[in-house]
């Protein structure tokens, strides 16, 4: 078996976390959040 390591050759941009639809949230609402990364090689997965 062998080993590799691999390093990313650039790094991702700090992740965006940003509320999907018009933005205006009030106590009690639901929510869905969407979070991104541009940039970086490989690219980013966000999980």
């Amino acid at each position: 078996m062998n080993t590799f390591y691999l390093s990313p050759a650039e790094s991702p941009g700090e992740p965006q976390v940003e509320v999907e639809g018009n933005g205006k949230v009030m106590s009690g609402d639901e929510v869905a959040l969407v979070c991104s990364s541009t940039g970086g090689n490989p690219a980013p997965e966000l999980t």
